[in-house]
């Protein structure tokens, strides 16, 4: 019985601390847009505005190399060969930016 209750607060635990890793990813990626549209509004698109949507840019880049890399790995061989791949693909794009 206790051992039930113990492994069932674990699960518990770790289902939360997923749903709470989740959440603060997508809470990082909507600040990131929303800071990314306000610099355009503010700035417009040429001159410092330009400059701070490139900036922008490759901030959501690396945030997006960084989920790449981090579920690379949480998955399984194949898995971790694709977010690897997509991973790169994000890399490269932030050199090319």
């Amino acid at each position: 019985m206790v051992s039930q209750s113990t492994s069932h607060q674990r699960a518990s635990r770790a289902f939360e601390e997923h749903h709470f890793r989740v959440l603060r990813g997508i809470a990082i990626c909507c600040g990131l847009l929303l800071v990314h549209a306000a610099c355009v509004i503010k700035f417009g698109v040429r001159g410092q505005g330009s400059f701070f949507s490139a900036l922008m840019l490759l901030a959501e880049g690396a945030a997006c190399a960084t989920a790449c890399f981090g579920a690379s790995r949480r998955s399984g061989v194949l898995g971790r060969y694709f977010w690897r791949l997509i991973g790169l693909s994000f890399l490269i794009w932030i050199v090319a930016e």
